[in-house]
């Protein structure tokens, strides 16, 4: 699939992204700038079509692993029953852990609990 748009915003392209891979939902990880998550219409789980999380730690040491920390703990929480902005946050704080250390190093469900206030 080849969307070959360069001249939409993200939120554009994402919804090009949902409707043609029928797919519930998309995550969009922006690096630095952090992730934007969308739904379909079909599923109203927040207030918003599109949330925009932004990076959580602005000061990476490494950021190897930190696209699929996001993915995987999102993916993780979404397939438990969280909805899509509890995921995108879960997933957020896995990357914010993972680039605050040297080297690619799994995270766990403590890591993550501890990181909560």
């Amino acid at each position: 699939m080849a969307l070959k748009n360069s001249d939409d915003g993200l939120v554009t392209i994402a919804n090009q992204l949902l409707s043609e891979t029928d797919s519930k939902y998309i995550l969009l990880t922006l690096g630095s700038d952090g992730l934007i998550a969308q739904y379909s219409r079909l599923d109203e789980c927040f207030s918003g079509q599109t949330e925009r999380i932004s990076a959580l730690n602005p000061f990476p040491v490494n950021l190897s692993g930190a696209g699929d920390s996001i993915l995987t703990v999102a993916s993780l929480a979404l397939s438990t029953g969280a909805d899509l902005w509890e995921s995108s946050l879960l997933g957020s704080i896995a990357a914010c852990i993972q680039v605050s250390r040297d080297g690619n190093i799994p995270i766990s469900k403590s890591d993550i609990i501890e990181f909560l206030p």
